[in-house]
């Protein structure tokens, strides 16, 4: 697959859209801004909340009916499978963000 940048990656997931994505680059290009922009419009086209989980103070500020969830990883060897209980909690946009 070729290169492409933020403005590129976030044309191809509003086209096809994703729930799962991994965006490869080195600091500093846009990946977990792509990501980020990305799941708070899902959120917003499904009448729900958006929750950035790095900012959940408890489970009760996930209502799985309501919430629509994000979840920055920096994690290069956390694989998908790993994270599936999070899917079990509601919607869910994980952006695995691997700096090379």
């Amino acid at each position: 697959m070729d290169a492409v940048g933020p403005g590129e990656a976030r044309r191809i997931l509003d086209r096809y859209g994703a729930d799962r994505v991994l965006l490869v680059g080195p600091p500093g290009v846009g990946k977990s801004t792509v990501v980020r922009s990305y799941a708070e419009d899902s959120a917003s086209r499904e009448g729900l909340e958006f929750v950035d989980l790095s900012e959940a103070r408890s489970p009760e500020d996930l209502d799985a009916e309501t919430t629509y969830a994000f979840l920055h990883i920096y994690a290069p060897l956390v694989r998908a499978e790993d994270l599936a209980f999070i899917a079990r909690r509601g919607r869910v946009m994980t952006g695995l963000c691997l700096h090379v």
